[in-house]
């Protein structure tokens, strides 16, 4: 022992004892079992299907954003038809669920534009069946260029790798999962413009953040149609996905960065997060397949469809082929000294497309089945220990059935442990928060896991980063037009077929407002007792006053209020936003704050449910309750 240097205490070593125990006996964070549907998806991608779709897309000979629009053949506007009932005949086969649409805008002169052209996108869109607000993009781009003249719209402009390549991977994704149900939703486009600078992606995702859409991750699919590089070096089970967040948080200068810089997160930004689960996913169910995870937004002196969403500050990846050849790619069509230039076709591995599919396919269904990623992730920083403890709100998804702790050590790039937490949102694990990084992840009853939650630090009180309103917020896609929707909210009929199994309903200012959710209790004790309608706006808004369950007796005495907005959403569709609000701190309000942020998305899903499957059926719970009384 060094002079001057002390034994490790008794309590030192049990501690470092612990640790190791727990470190040995933590699970791999990979080791989990597959899901029989996601299997049948990926295993429904056909080669031969997408071969067809990138030879036809090359045969309409140019598909320049300025390319002739009234031809069936030739030009772009043949090519985006030919897009859209390819799209179509894929919803038809699959039951009519995937609804294809047309996304068109004017846009007007600049740099790449000589004159104002209609760009149009082709978007096929998968509605989710329980939280259809929070919605997964796919994309890949159907424009060509000749060369590197973006004003020759005449020139052969084959594009097979870029981009037929990855909008044949768009529809065989639409195509292959049009008949499956998901949690989410999922998008999947062909988008325009972007050789002349990403301008169909950017009116999207623009559109999107203006409509406040919850956009929870994107994939775009761009050059990903070659194994061979030009040294004619094979790569046939290698696919790169150019995954990082970080930039975008630099340029935004905010808060989020400073946490990021704090805490050492620079490689777990949402996008980082998205990009780690991709790759688990994709190699999971395509084995053999490496996907190299690469932690920059895209190549040096290239840009894609996914940039205009990391702009708006979505988690936004690139998947791009592992080796360029650049003689295919942006070249006029020719021979010149013995070789052979162009985007042609015969340079495209339709087997390596399809794996690429695979990917993809393994990726975002098991997004979208899955709960979203935990909100609110904290790692406590309050006092000097060798524990870690996180915290985290609850989802709100009705079939959640917990979290999952993963975690690595610093410089590590993927997740090495993980610890099943069950449904808590507070764990304390016997290691030390210097030594590793965490992550969180939302569990369902079919093991479906969430990408990542990075937990930032956590303190209470005063010291605590400066305090906004406490609220909680749910949306969601009712299908069903705003008028039954209201009145689903203002009658006593509509109450009880999603909400309660009685209910008093006087549909105006200071009126009552009701639910029963036990009609057996005694007064005052049955739900939302002498509660109050606040204001009416028909068809737009409505607010109540709430209380706290019976079992919280110290809250229930307090009022909090809950507004619910609503507003069309396309053909005979609502989309509804709940925000319950006027909260307390500590004891018993942060009890009710979580009981009713695991509630309202159970409620919500009732009223989607009430108009797909018809009136909640209460006779089993009232039998509970009659069972609870004897």
């Amino acid at each position: 022992m060094a002079p001057g240097r002390s034994a490790p205490s008794r309590r030192a070593r049990t501690t470092a004892s612990a640790a190791l125990l727990f470190l040995a006996a933590a699970w791999p964070a990979s080791a989990q079992q597959k899901n029989p549907q996601i299997e049948a998806i990926v295993g429904a991608i056909q080669p031969a299907r997408i071969e067809a779709r990138i030879r036809r897309l090359v045969s309409f000979h140019t598909r320049h954003t300025l390319s002739r629009t009234d031809s069936d053949t030739q030009g772009i506007g043949a090519a985006r038809r030919w897009i859209k009932a390819e799209l179509e005949a894929c919803s038809k086969a699959g039951g009519g669920r995937l609804k294809v649409e047309l996304d068109s805008f004017m846009q007007q002169p600049q740099r790449r534009v000589p004159k104002p052209v209609e760009i149009v996108n082709v978007v096929a869109t998968l509605p989710g069946t329980q939280s259809p607000e929070r919605i997964y993009v796919v994309s890949g781009h159907y424009d060509s260029i000749p060369g590197g003249d973006y004003s020759d719209t005449q020139a052969q402009a084959p594009g097979a790798n870029d981009d037929a390549s990855g909008t044949a991977v768009s529809m065989e994704l639409a195509c292959a999962m049009a008949a499956h149900r998901f949690d989410a939703t999922l998008v999947f486009m062909t988008v325009a413009g972007e050789e002349q600078g990403l301008l169909g992606s950017a009116h999207w995702a623009e559109e999107a953040k203006k409509r406040n859409l919850n956009i929870a991750g994107m994939i775009t699919n761009d050059i990903v149609g070659s194994s061979t590089g030009a040294d004619g070096s094979r790569h046939e089970k290698t696919l790169r996905l150019f995954a990082s967040g970080l930039p975008t948080l630099i340029n935004a200068r905010g808060a989020a960065l400073e946490q990021i810089a704090r805490s050492g997160g620079e490689a777990d930004t949402p996008t980082h997060e998205l990009g780690r689960h991709l790759k688990e996913m994709g190699e999971r169910y395509v084995p053999g397949f490496t996907v190299e995870l690469i932690p920059r937004p895209d190549r040096f002196l290239r840009g894609g469809d996914h940039l205009p969403f990391l702009e708006r500050g979505y988690a936004a990846v690139r998947f791009t082929e592992p080796s360029e050849n650049y003689r295919h790619q942006h070249q006029f069509v020719r021979m010149e000294n013995g070789v052979q230039y162009g985007d042609l076709p015969e340079y495209v591995d339709f087997q390596f497309v399809a794996n690429v599919a695979r990917i993809n396919a393994a990726g975002l269904a098991s997004l979208a089945l899955a709960p979203a990623a935990p909100r609110d992730a904290g790692i406590e920083v309050v006092q000097l220990e060798n524990d870690t403890t996180l915290r985290w709100a609850a989802n709100d998804e009705p079939d959640l059935a917990g979290y999952r702790v993963v975690w690595r050590p610093f410089g590590a790039p993927l997740w090495q442990r993980s610890r099943d937490a069950g449904n808590v949102t507070r764990l304390t694990l016997p290691i030390s928060k210097d030594d590793y990084v965490f992550g969180i992840m939302a569990l369902d009853r079919d093991g479906n896991a969430s990408p990542a939650s990075f937990p930032q630090p956590w303190r209470p009180g005063p010291v605590a980063s400066p305090m906004k309103e406490r609220e909680i917020r749910k949306d969601a896609i009712v299908r069903a037009p705003v008028a039954d929707v209201w009145n689903a909210w203002t009658t006593k009929a509509g109450i009880e077929s999603f909400f309660a199994p009685e209910a008093v309903v006087d549909a105006k200012p200071d009126g009552a407002f009701e639910p029963h959710f036990n009609p057996y209790a005694t007064p005052g004790l049955k739900g939302a007792d002498n509660m109050r309608f606040l204001s009416l706006q028909k068809d737009r808004l409505l607010s109540f006053t709430w209380n706290a369950p019976p079992h919280l007796a110290e809250a229930r005495t307090q009022r909090t209020v809950v507004i619910v907005r609503m507003e069309p959403a396309g053909e005979h569709e609502t989309r509804l936003r709940l925000t319950h609000t006027g909260w307390g701190d500590g004891g018993e309000w942060d009890k009710a704050y979580d009981y009713f942020d695991s509630a309202w998305g159970r409620v919500l899903a009732n009223l989607q449910k009430r108009f797909t499957d018809g009136p909640i059926d209460w006779k089993p719970w009232l039998e509970s309750l009659k069972a609870q009384k004897k």
